[in-house]
């Protein structure tokens, strides 16, 4: 899916004029894998010309000149999600730190780099104590709290914006994550989306008559009969069947009886309840997905 739907984008940024509009793709899996971001120096040292050419705003309070202006932005999009857009991003301003202390003269062209460099933070340190750390935390919070507004879990690899580097306790945190965002979009993200719905507009609670809207969605909401009634009582009682069966099973394996004959059949009898109800779950697993229900038309 990532892969045509780059191509698309590509190809439509062909039609723009490349003197006001620069498209650069770069696959971040491929070229960093899951530790080697110290590669994003190979797409920081291809705009970098662009930054320069972009220069920055510079006014000169003691003659209250504009010495310069700034005349071009830089947009990150990544396809899937924004943990990788926040780490350029935040790269990126780093750049932008550095070339501005250089204006100023307190940072020399040769000590600037595309990551912090420890005559950056020297530079700093001098000027703002702290500042280093807390420009880095700056961005790291400004993925956490993006990313709990369309997840509802912090940013992943937010320990590399933080310290310039991955850790285990970082990619441990990712995996976490990882799995909570896959519950909670899959089975609590129905109610986000509905007040996502409704805060941008996309989703009116009444009619231009005035009158109120039923509430729709798929997966038998807003429907009437018996097709709603079974949903309902799929999706209250399989997982019940499941939990049950499966907890008396590790029971019957844990607790030995005086004949190992009779163990082995209620393990059996209870080991085949909790697959074929895992079954069923995963039969009907659209209709336990927590679907919106305030669908714009």
């Amino acid at each position: 899916m990532e892969r045509p739907l780059g191509r698309a984008f590509a190809e439509a940024t062909m039609d723009l004029d490349e003197n006001e509009v620069k498209y650069e793709s770069f696959d971040f899996h491929r070229e960093c894998g899951s530790t080697r971001w110290d590669r994003l120096s190979i797409l920081l040292d291809r705009l970098i010309p662009d930054l320069l050419a972009s220069g920055q705003f510079h006014l000169d309070l003691n003659h209250s000149k504009v010495v310069s202006r700034q005349t071009g932005v830089f947009r990150s999009n990544c396809i899937d999600c924004l943990d990788r857009t926040n780490v350029v991003q935040s790269m990126l301003a780093w750049c932008a730190l550095e070339r501005a202390l250089i204006t100023i003269g307190q940072l020399s062209p040769q000590s600037a780099s595309t990551s912090a460099s420890a005559s950056t933070n020297s530079a700093l340190a001098q000027m703002w104590s702290g500042f280093g750390f807390r420009f880095r935390s700056i961005w790291a919070d400004n993925a956490d709290y993006c990313s709990l507004q369309y997840t509802g879990t912090r940013a992943l690899k937010t320990d590399f914006t933080r310290t310039g580097k991955r850790t285990l306790r970082g990619m441990l945190m990712d995996g976490y994550h990882s799995l909570l965002r896959y519950y909670m979009n899959n089975f609590t993200d129905g109610f986000r989306q509905d007040a996502m719905h409704l805060f941008l507009g996309q989703y009116l609670v009444h009619d231009a008559d005035g009158t109120p809207k039923p509430l729709t969605g798929p997966g038998g909401r807003g429907r009437r009969g018996s097709g709603r009634a079974d949903t309902e009582w799929r999706t209250q009682f399989l997982p019940l069947v499941f939990t049950f069966a499966l907890a008396m099973s590790v029971l019957c394996v844990a607790v030995p009886t005086a004949h190992w004959t009779e163990q082995v059949t209620y393990v059996l009898f209870w080991g085949t309840a909790s697959v074929l109800s895992a079954f069923a779950i995963f039969a009907y697993g659209e209709e336990f997905v927590d679907r919106p229900r305030f669908c714009p038309d």
